[in-house]
Parts: C-alpha cells; sequence; structure tokens
C-alpha cells in the first residue's frame, strides 16, 4: 500500500478569526456548562457556606482556565491579540457576573460569622464584669458596714454578716467562685482586727470612766466636807485637837485616794506606751526583716554574679596555663661529663620549673 501524503492547508492569519482558533474551541460550551452545574447557593449555615465556596471555586477555575487560554493564544498570535482579548472576555463575562454575585454571598456570609463572634465575645465579656462587680459590690458594702461598726453592734453585726453570705448563691459567681470565697475570707479578717480595736476602745473607755466616777465621788465627799466644816466652825474652836486629829485621818485617806488614782492613771498611760512601744517593735522588726530579704538577695545575685565571671575566666585561666606550662622542660636531661655544665644547667631547669608554677599560681589567683 503506498503511503499517502497528506496535505497541509495554508490559511492566512488575516482571515483567522478568534471563534476559530482551536484553543477556544467548546470552551463557551464548557463555560456555560460550569454555571449551569454550579448554581448559586444562598448561605444559611455551615454546609451552605462550605457549598457556595465550592461554586466560587468553580467559577474562579472556569475564568482562570479561560484566562490561561488567552495567554497561550497572545503568545502565538500577536497579531490578532485584541480579537483574541475580545472573544475570551466575553467568554468570562458568561461565568463572571455569577463569580461576583456568588463572591459577594461569600463575603456576607463571612461578615455575619464575624459580627456573631464578636457579639458573642462581647457577651462573654459583660457576663465576666458583671459577676466580677456583683463580688465586688458586696465585698464593699460588708467592708464600709465593718469600719463604721459599733461596739455595741459587733454581736448582731456578725450575725448579720454571716446570713448575709450564707445566704448568697455562690453558683451564679460560676468560674469566679474561689474569687468571692477570698473575699469573704478578706472581710472575716477585716471584722476581726475591727472587733479587736474595739475591745481594746472599749475596755480603755470603761477604765476612764470608772476612774472619773472614783474622782467625782471624792470630789463631792471633799466638798460636802468642807461645807461641813464651815458649818461647824464655832465647834472646831472647841473640839480643835478632836477636829485636828479628824482632819488629818481624812488628809491621809484622800492623799490615799489621791494615791491610787494616780498610780490608776499610771498603770492606763504605761499600758498604752506598752501598746506603742510594741507596735513600734513589730514595725521595725518588719523593716528588719525586709531589709535583710533585701540584703539577702543582693548578696546572693552578687554571689551568682562572681561564680559566673570565675567559671567564665576558666578557660582562659587553661588556656594561659598550658602556654605556660610548654615552656616546661619535658626532654630527658643530657648526658653530661661535666659536672660544673651539668650543676649549672640542672640549677637553670629546676629554677625555670619553679618560675613557671609560680607563673601557674598567679593565673590560678587571678579573680
Amino acid at each position: 500500500m503506498k503511503n499517502q501524503v497528506k496535505k497541509t492547508e495554508i490559511i492566512s492569519l488575516e482571515s483567522v478569526k478568534a471563534s476559530m482558533l482551536p484553543e477556544l474551541q467548546g470552551w463557551k460550551a464548557k463555560q456555560e456548562a460550569v454555571v449551569e452545574e454550579n448554581p448559586f447557593v444562598a448561605i444559611t449555615d455551615n454546609k451552605t457556606y462550605e457549598e457556595a465556596k465550592k461554586s466560587r471555586t468553580a467559577y474562579v477555575t472556569a475564568r482562570t482556565t479561560i484566562e490561561k487560554q488567552e495567554t497561550l493564544i497572545a503568545s502565538k498570535l500577536k497579531i490578532v491579540r485584541n480579537e483574541v482579548s475580545t472573544e475570551t472576555k466575553n467568554l468570562i463575562d458568561i461565568t463572571l457576573p455569577h463569580e461576583e454575585k456568588q463572591q459577594m454571598e461569600v463575603r456576607r456570609y463571612e461578615a455575619a460569622k464575624e459580627k456573631e463572634r464578636e457579639e458573642k465575645e462581647k457577651a462573654e465579656k459583660e457576663r465576666k464584669e458583671a459577676i466580677q462587680n456583683k463580688i465586688e459590690t458586696f465585698y464593699q458594702l460588708q467592708k464600709g458596714q465593718i469600719e463604721s461598726l459599733l461596739f455595741d453592734k459587733i454581736k448582731s453585726f456578725k450575725v448579720e454578716m454571716n446570713e448575709s453570705i450564707n445566704n448568697t448563691d455562690v453558683s451564679e459567681f460560676e468560674e469566679f467562685e474561689l474569687q468571692f470565697a477570698s473575699k469573704v475570707q478578706l472581710l472575716k479578717q477585716q471584722l476581726d482586727d475591727k472587733v479587736k480595736s474595739l475591745t481594746e476602745k472599749e475596755e480603755a473607755r470603761l477604765a476612764y470612766e470608772k476612774l472619773a466616777k472614783e474622782k467625782a465621788e471624792f470630789e463631792a465627799q471633799k466638798k460636802a466636807k468642807e461645807e461641813s466644816d464651815k458649818k461647824e466652825a464655832k465647834e472646831r474652836e472647841e473640839k480643835q485637837k478632836a477636829i485636828d486629829a479628824e482632819n488629818k485621818r481624812v488628809a491621809d485617806e484622800n492623799a490615799k485616794k489621791q494615791k491610787e488614782l494616780d498610780e490608776k492613771q499610771k498603770a492606763i498611760d504605761e499600758a498604752e506606751k506598752k501598746r506603742k512601744e510594741e507596735v513600734a517593735v513589730k514595725e521595725k522588726a518588719e523593716a528588719d526583716r525586709i531589709a535583710k530579704e533585701k540584703a539577702d538577695k543582693e548578696a546572693k545575685e552578687k554571689e551568682e554574679a562572681e561564680k559566673k565571671r570565675i567559671e567564665e575566666l576558666k578557660p582562659d585561666k587553661e588556656k594561659a596555663m598550658q602556654y605556660i606550662e610548654s615552656l616546661l622542660f619535658t626532654a630527658d636531661f643530657p648526658e653530661i661529663k661535666d659536672q660544673a655544665i651539668a650543676k649549672e644547667l640542672l640549677s637553670i631547669r629546676d629554677g625555670l620549673n619553679k618560675t613557671i608554677i609560680a607563673f601557674n599560681n598567679q593565673i590560678l589567683n587571678i579573680k
């Protein structure tokens, strides 16, 4: 069978139309098929969101494939590039409106989801702040009542505060329940401190009132005695001795009472002085403790820095010592018949070795 010769048809580029190019044959049908196979998807949930993104991807792929064809054609047929560009644009316009519409829908859904996320975050933040504000309000209310507490209200206030704490539903504080418990413990400590302070003041007040009462009674007795003395002035002349004796007795009693009052006042003053001294001692002890901790910390840091610096010197020390030790006589001592030369050489060797050892010690002592 004879080989058949296949004739090649020669076509001038001027007669070529973009729609006739093999690179664009069938693409219109393909683009229309993409539109048909990927209808518009309205996003209502995550599932439709994923479907919408798939449709958008199909549109993008269809468009970019046509754009690749345009690039290929343009590289081969520069003369008809404008016509090819127009044709490819017409093809792209088949899917582009759908792509843009789908893209807008995807962006709308993503914006809605982002807004929903932000609203959830805002709600969560407001929830936490509301709980913490409620705890702080409870704490400040109780704290204010403790600060204004009077001695005669201690017992009733303790009952009221315990009832208020026990009647509080801690479950409403959710993850901040431990924070509420911490505030309760702080309030109890503040109450104990306040009760102690009020009790001390009350005891001091009672002691002062008792002292003042005794002093007033003494003054009243003294005044009554003076009036009685005036009334009995004439009788004193006749009973001078008896009166003198009575006056001495009263004076002694008065002195004794005055002494007792002075001693009680002195005891109160000394107690107050002792209390102030104890407070001063405690404050000084705390200041000394803080200063000691600071000094210990600084000493420790200085010691660690010194250790670090010495450790950092080790490599250089070792190098220096190796260098110095390289100067030692390591060869066997030569056989020398002349005793004077041998003796002098031995002295030089020993002296040099001692010097090198001294140098090593100097390096070791560097800090």
